[in-house]
């Protein structure tokens, strides 16, 4: 049975006239993504998730993204890549499960990059998320990693795309895609989309 989503459901409506599927102004298309990794080692080891650890790598996305009414905006977060966590392994050491997160973020930055319809961030992240699935697979396969990626490890990886709150949504036009999900950057206003200069 084929999942009915948001997007499927509303473009239906408006193909019998119940409903108007068309773009909205402040919907947004992607111009350009790009990504960079960040390595820290901890001052002491810390035990997370049963497991000690003295590292983090940080995912960093830049993304520039055009409104449906011509304006254009740039958005910029950081996100752990916590593969001790999403990926926990007895089988496969630490660089290993690392190492395909960072295969894994880097097709999923291609994926989401070349995506160039109008909608919402976060129906574009919902009708992407097959392909960010997909992807895993095949990294897994590509790596001929001992264990497949799991379905924790790869939506970690696409966190980018879960966060829809209207402080989000107007830091940047993209910020909601980026992994900047903190306690106390959320606030039930409005969405309202910067401004020229932001």
């Amino acid at each position: 049975m084929r999942e009915i989503t948001r997007r499927t459901f509303l473009g239906s409506a408006g193909a019998f006239g119940i409903l108007s599927a068309s773009t909205k102004k402040t919907d947004i298309r992607i111009e350009g993504m790009s990504s960079t990794y960040e390595d820290y080692l901890y001052r002491a080891p810390i035990k997370f998730g049963g497991s000690v650890v003295d590292r983090a790598t940080l995912l960093n996305i830049h993304c520039t993204v055009r409104t449906a009414d011509g304006k254009v905006a740039k958005g910029f977060g950081s996100m752990p890549l916590g593969n001790v966590w999403s990926f926990p392994s007895k089988k496969m050491p630490y660089d290993t499960t690392l190492g395909a997160m960072k295969a894994l973020a880097g097709e999923m930055v291609k994926i989401t990059g070349a995506y160039k319809d109008f909608a919402h961030p976060i129906d574009i992240n919902a009708a992407l998320e097959p392909r960010y699935r997909q992807a895993a697979a095949e990294v897994s396969q590509r790596l001929q990693l001992v264990q497949p990626i799991p379905d924790l490890c790869t939506l970690v990886t696409a966190s980018w795309g879960r966060c829809g709150c209207p402080r989000c949504l107007r830091q940047g036009a993209w910020r909601q895609l980026l992994p900047h999900l903190r306690a106390g950057v959320h606030e039930p206003r409005p969405l309202a989309l910067p401004g020229p200069g932001v």
